[in-house]
């Protein structure tokens, strides 16, 4: 919907058309009113969205002339208030359908409200764990609108995963430097392995507001010999290939795509057991191990326990590999091909 880069994150396949509604590119022209309704902010957009800042009055207006523009066919919405917005104004022969990326418990304010009262509207709201799928079903009573789980999908990425004793020794880590992603308690469980084991090593990879605090907690607990902040990087999949363990120490989750495509790589994994996501996709002691959330204590001991095994890193990471192929794109692919065609009928 909202454009500021040149070039698309990801690839589009072949034949996939995207239209942004509002070009903030600097190079883009805006209209005399485009640019004077951009001042005013979002009459439309529920003011407890987590990105209600990022709409105007001006995007309000593309975004109902684009929905009401739409007379058949189906309209996949990813965020609560753009699934609220549909299930209000879209025409009756538009089939509706929410795809819910946030656990329900992370969203802000009136917004689970807001879910209940307007997603009984729509058709069918796909939710990416069973937990998840359970609440929303539980504030939906009595409606129509199917509620049901369908996982993203571990895309196929470069990098040819080592055996485990072929591997790095060192722990990464993979995400926004937000407090989300709970690196500041990573790096705390960190410094209490890192003398037992003085040649391994933990990289963070990824962007985000929480960078200059990391930094800084790195540099105040003497690890900047051990603790690296690798920053974003494009070839994230071929490190894990030859990296030995992943570390994922969320506070909370939707589905994590990170962790899963280090399941992929057959990497020896290590995640707390947030809401809602590592628990559907890591079986503890046989693809993974989880521990308990936001413990810092525990991930420092679930970490001891495969960096100082090759053999338990080995079996781990067989066992994730064998659990990714459960998400391949084909079979997922297929559960949203039936969905869509059933509620098509």
């Amino acid at each position: 919907m909202l454009r500021e880069w040149d070039e698309a994150l990801l690839p589009l396949p072949p034949g996939v058309a995207v239209t942004a509604l509002d070009d903030r590119r600097r190079s883009a022209r805006r209209s005399l009113l485009g640019r004077a309704l951009s001042t005013v902010p979002s009459v439309l957009i529920h003011p407890d969205d987590d990105f209600y800042r990022s709409f105007t009055l001006w995007t309000d207006v593309l975004l109902l002339r684009r929905v009401r523009a739409a007379r058949s066919g189906v309209l996949l919405t990813t965020r609560p208030s753009f699934s609220a917005l549909a299930a209000q104004v879209a025409r009756r022969n538009v089939v509706l359908v929410a795809q819910e990326h946030t656990h329900l418990d992370a969203l802000s304010g009136e917004m689970p409200a807001e879910i209940a009262r307007t997603y009984g509207g729509l058709e069918a709201v796909v939710l990416l764990t069973e937990r998840d799928r359970e609440n929303y079903a539980a504030m939906l009573p009595g409606k129509s609108t199917t509620v049901l789980a369908i996982p993203n999908a571990v895309p196929r990425l470069p990098g040819a995963p080592l055996p485990a004793h072929d591997r790095r020794r060192a722990v990464i880590a993979a995400g926004r430097l937000t407090a989300q992603k709970g690196f500041d308690l990573l790096i705390s469980a960190f410094a209490l392995v890192t003398a037992e084991y003085p040649d391994w090593v933990l990289e963070i990879y990824g962007a985000g507001p929480e960078g200059p605090a990391l930094s800084e907690q790195i540099e105040q607990a003497g690890l900047s010999r051990v603790v690296t902040m690798a920053g974003a990087t494009r070839c994230l999949s071929e490190v894990m290939a030859e990296t030995a363990v992943f570390a994922l120490s969320s506070r909370y989750e939707g589905l994590p795509m990170v962790l899963l495509e280090a399941m992929d790589k057959h990497m020896a994994v290590v995640a707390y057991d947030c809401p809602t996501g590592p628990r559907e996709l890591v079986t503890d002691g046989v693809d993974g191990l989880l521990v308990a959330p936001e413990d810092v204590e525990a991930l420092a001991a679930g970490l001891r326990r495969v960096m100082g095994d090759v053999s338990l890193r080995a079996r781990l990471g067989a066992g994730a590999g064998v659990k990714a192929r459960h998400y391949d794109l084909t079979d997922i692919g297929t559960q949203w091909t039936q969905l869509l065609d059933r509620l098509s009928d």
